[in-house]
């Protein structure tokens, strides 16, 4: 057996990948098509990218051949009024992304604002997203929700940091939010494209004196069994079936 891989330091303790591989095991990966969030800084402070691919290895390991790894790379690109490049552009939700655009095996889907890394069996599928659309038919999100055991992970962080959730405000057409059209351009295989493209976005009067907050949200999801939590290097690892997350949105 290996050695162990130290991934993080907090309060003078290390996490390693056994501490890490712990927490993964419980939540029965193999197989599923996983889509990925995190926050790794809740762990403490991350030791060298060659901890952030050996994190993102093991996730691979979990979901194994059978499976698909998600990994959200977004770059708000059209919102900054800047190009996507897909090649290029630098990831701006997290450090687990930006390994991923580059790591063997992963592939980046082409999107001027919700690009993501994907790697496994339904990556093809993946690929065919639409980049005319945010969260409508045909986005990144819909495609997932089709994919064989759609599973969302939460590394170190909980709902609130689930993008699914919008194609879900779209989809049931919740208060608060209205579909809006914007400009972007794409670099692709040395060609700009100018498109336009919809997002659903919040309406700022809507809330004035309103915030958005998941508590009692997952709340009750834990209470009715749909979220899995793993103790994972001094915090947690959550697990949820997107077919419980979506159910339980549409009847809130």
């Amino acid at each position: 057996m290996s050695d162990a891989v130290n991934l993080f330091l907090a309060n003078g303790r290390y996490s390693t990948d056994a501490d890490l591989s712990s927490g993964l095991r419980g939540l029965r990966l193999g197989g599923r098509s996983v889509l990925l969030y995190s926050r790794l800084m809740t762990f403490g402070r991350i030791l060298s990218s060659e901890a952030i691919a050996r994190i993102l290895q093991m996730f691979i390991e979990e979901v194994g051949p059978g499976g698909t790894l998600c990994v959200p790379a977004y770059t708000f690109s059209s919102y900054r009024n800047e190009t996507f490049d897909v090649k290029q552009s630098k990831p701006r939700v997290g450090v687990l992304g930006d390994i991923a655009c580059t790591a063997a095996g992963f592939v980046r889907t082409v999107h001027p604002i919700y690009s993501t890394s994907c790697w496994g069996k339904h990556v093809e599928t993946l690929t065919k997203q639409d980049p005319t659309t945010c969260f409508g038919p045909g986005s990144f999100f819909d495609v997932f929700t089709t994919l064989p055991e759609p599973y969302i992970v939460m590394l170190g962080t909980n709902l609130s940091a689930v993008t699914l959730a919008h194609h879900y405000d779209q989809l049931f057409g919740v208060p608060g939010r209205f579909r809006k059209m914007f400009r972007g351009s794409i670099l692709r295989d040395g060609q700009k494209v100018d498109i336009e493209f919809d997002s659903f976005v919040r309406d700022h009067d809507f809330y004035k004196d309103r915030a958005p907050c998941f508590g009692r949200f997952d709340a009750v999801a834990e209470e009715l069994g749909f979220i899995e939590r793993q103790s994972c290097m001094g915090d947690w690892v959550h697990g949820i079936r997107e077919c419980d997350f979506r159910r339980l949105y549409r009847a809130c």
